[in-house]
């Protein structure tokens, strides 16, 4: 049997990286059009529309709760702006909403691409294709992209910030040191976990002995991140009662040592699904490769790693894997490095660490061809369409319960407020289980004409056996889709209702 000669297999490598940079690159084509529509979208596309037609992030969908129809203040604020100009540039929808987050994707794969063939001692043309076929193979990252959400966006705040720090380190350039902590601030406005950033920015800084530049850097990220607040000034009285409101919150998140048993618990969301697990594990092996051949990355990359990964553990406190997100350039970065250096020097490397590598390598390559084939090729909905069936069913202009999503796109048409604000409002947190007696009382107090239910809503209210004309109180079912959407229509004044769909 024969056997590739170690320097053989740099080329061999670039080769397959290029393989399967193409084949995530064909399936993120494939995995944009129709791709499943998640709730947070819709909360957070609203606050966008409004934003742009307003001028004030709020939300009908909440109306009532929280004063949110008002204001919104504890929110995403730049992801929202950014989402608005969207909305501005390319009119309401699902597609111009989702271009944030692909810019922001877009973004950071041409920073990490810049960053890792300036930096790469070993091959840079390896090195960057390397950080490319882990970033892009990373579930959570690929499946992401696609969605309207702030984690993708912030993680390509903290990569610019990043970049702009080492090249301060490395000429010695305030301007650039400056420019990374105004995008370290602006992460803060993405998303509050983006204070991470600065934190490990702070930190190597401090590792380099830059004092008086520590301080600099901390003064403009501060400064950048405290127009969060522009909005508050005069509504500090709303900010601590919608503060009080947030479902997720105790006192006890409030204590001075709430971050560090966060911290402790943080394993509960680096290693919670398959989405990450094989991500942490080619990560945590990469860094301590990494430390142990690359000492002159431990006061910059893998110093800043380390340093965003206890401080999101600091910071958040749902153990959710999206958050994750903000880490997943940086795990690129250092498993890029990482690898390359041990390709470069396989002939010298313990039979026991290649063994490992090829290993978690496998592990992660195995999963993501996997998971992400899957997410580019299933689930697959047209919620717009199937909206559009679901309105014709409806009176021009009602006020309707329904799922968060059907603003997508009929928040022109209708008055919308969410299923789970009546769930939240009544029962105060969002596994509490409604009645449709209360649902009922909650649709007469509020001039609420129409109920939309999805098929687990339909199911979760009694509806499962549903037929139309079937009367619930004052309501009548005016329609059922074949993917089981439920239609009730408010019609006292007859046994089947005075719509007919």
């Amino acid at each position: 049997m024969t056997t590739t000669p170690a320097h053989h297999w740099p080329h061999l490598a670039k080769r397959v990286c290029t393989i399967l940079i193409i084949l995530w690159l064909v399936l993120l084509a494939i995995s944009i059009p129709n791709q499943r529509l998640i709730g947070d979208e819709a909360w957070l596309g609203e606050q966008a529309y409004f934003l742009a037609h307003d001028g004030v992030m709020r939300s009908e969908l909440f109306h009532g709760y929280a004063m949110q129809h008002e204001r919104i203040l504890i929110t995403h604020k730049l992801f929202i702006a950014l989402g608005a100009l969207m909305t501005l540039l390319f009119g309401w929808g699902l597609t111009p909403l989702r271009l944030v987050s692909f810019i922001g994707g877009a973004l950071t794969v041409w920073l990490l691409i810049r960053e890792l063939r300036h930096e790469s001692t070993d091959d840079p043309s390896l090195t960057w294709r390397i950080g490319l076929v882990a970033l892009l193979g990373m579930p959570l990252y690929f499946k992401f992209i696609n969605f309207y959400r702030p984690e993708v966006m912030v993680a390509a705040c903290g990569v610019a910030s990043y970049v702009a720090l080492s090249r301060y380190l490395k000429h010695g350039r305030t301007g650039t040191l400056l420019a990374s902590a105004l995008l370290a601030g602006a992460a803060v406005l993405v998303h509050v976990n983006g204070m991470i950033y600065t934190a490990a920015a702070l930190v190597v800084l401090l590792l380099h002995r830059r004092y008086a530049h520590s301080a600099l850097y901390v003064i403009t990220a501060v400064v950048v991140a405290s127009l969060y607040f522009v909005d508050v000034f005069g509504h500090w009285d709303m900010l601590t009662y919608q503060l009080r409101q947030v479902p997720s919150l105790t006192p006890d998140d409030f204590h001075w040592s709430a971050p560090f048993w966060r911290v402790l618990d943080e394993h509960k969301r680096l290693f919670r699904k398959p989405e990450i697990i094989f991500t942490t594990l080619l990560f945590i092996t990469s860094f301590v490769y990494a430390w142990r051949s690359r000492p002159d990355l431990r006061r910059s990359l893998l110093a800043y790693s380390i340093v965003i990964v206890i401080g999101l553990g600091a910071v958040a406190k749902a153990k959710t894997t999206p958050y994750a997100i903000a880490l997943l350039p940086f795990f690129a970065l250092v498993i890029a490095q990482a690898t390359t250096h041990w390709t470069a020097h396989l002939s010298r490397t313990k039979r026991w660490m290649t063994a490992l590598g090829i290993a978690v390598w496998g592990l992660f390559l195995t999963h993501s061809i996997a998971s992400n084939s899957l997410a580019a090729v299933t689930g697959k909905h047209n919620a717009a369409r199937e909206h559009r069936r679901v309105a014709e069913a409806l009176p021009q202009g009602a006020t309707v319960l329904a799922p968060m999503e059907f603003i997508f796109n009929e928040i022109d048409r209708f008055d919308v407020r969410a299923v789970i604000a009546a769930r939240l409002t009544l029962a105060g947190h969002h596994e509490a289980e409604l009645t449709m007696e209360q649902i009922n009382q909650y649709a007469n107090d509020r001039n609420i004409t129409a109920y939309v239910f999805n098929s687990q809503q339909r199911e979760r209210f009694g509806l499962a056996d549903a037929q139309l004309g079937d009367r619930y109180g004052s309501f009548v079912v005016a329609l059922i889709t074949d993917h089981g959407t439920v239609v009730l229509v408010h019609s006292p004044g007859s046994r089947y209702g005075l719509y007919t769909p």
